[in-house]
């Protein structure tokens, strides 16, 4: 999702008279600086590029007309003074829109780095969780406080990719719901048995992943875990979504 093909929108934003080579660098450069990893933060990111696309556009043009003004302020008639002043409220909207564009990519990011820093938190206690069930042999009062879900990835009889959860989201759910207190974490473990298929393609498998069985791993807190099996369900896929935290290891 970092690189993208900017060619149909770059021809509703590049006028006649500028560069639509120049126009996809300045998009590429936001996306390499920022790695969108979905749909929203790409839009988000490819809206703030063309912002300062317009931006820049404004400022030359404002820095045009006073270049052909006469050098003393004192000179101008009426009609500079009111085209100068017009070309500068030009620019002054869009560099607004583009410090607007701007903040909102920066919040969203926030909000995804707080949600990765989370499951990061989830991932590190679940650890010391699991050393404290080593040490003391208690394998019951660790699986109160992580619920676990194993994920099964594969293909059926007629090629389709299938993604099989035990127990299921709902069943887990209820579980939960029932007890007297819900698990404080959620750990997935995810079986590729025939490899990463494309519809897991968001999971950035390597070439020993895309074809070999591999697993995975997903870990939450459980009010990240109850947004994201929404997700998925509101995605209609059948399959699971992409989170915070990598779902594969990538050390291979």
């Amino acid at each position: 999702m970092n690189s993208l093909t900017h060619g149909c929108r770059s021809a509703k934003t590049v006028l006649p008279d500028e560069d639509p080579a120049e126009f996809d660098f300045t998009v590429q450069s936001w996306m390499d600086s920022y790695k969108p990893q979905d749909p929203t933060t790409a839009t988000l990111v490819f809206e703030t590029a063309r912002a300062q696309w317009v931006f820049q556009r404004n400022q030359h043009r404002l820095d045009e007309i006073e270049s052909r003004l006469p050098a003393d302020a004192w000179h101008w008639s009426d009609s500079h003074q009111k085209l100068y002043q017009n070309f500068s409220r030009y620019k002054t909207t869009a560099e607004r829109t583009f410090y607007r564009a701007f903040h909102s990519l920066e919040a969203h990011c926030g909000r995804l780095a707080s949600r990765a820093a989370r499951a990061e938190k989830a991932q590190l206690e679940i650890a010391r969780i699991q050393m404290e069930w080593l040490k003391k042999k208690a394998e019951k009062a660790a699986a109160d406080r992580c619920a676990r879900q194993w994920v099964q990835v594969y293909a059926n009889a007629q090629g389709e990719c299938i993604t099989s959860c035990a127990p299921t989201n709902e069943q887990l759910a209820e579980r939960a719901a029932a007890a007297k207190s819900p698990p404080q974490f959620v750990t997935r473990f995810v079986s590729f048995l025939n490899g990463v298929p494309p519809a897991y393609q968001w999971a950035c498998p390597n070439d020993v992943q895309r074809f070999d069985p591999t697993t995975g791993l997903q870990a939450f807190v459980f009010s990240d875990w109850l947004e994201q099996v929404a997700a998925e369900k509101a995605l209609a896929t059948g399959h699971l979504a992409p989170f915070a935290i990598s779902l594969l290891d990538d050390s291979d």
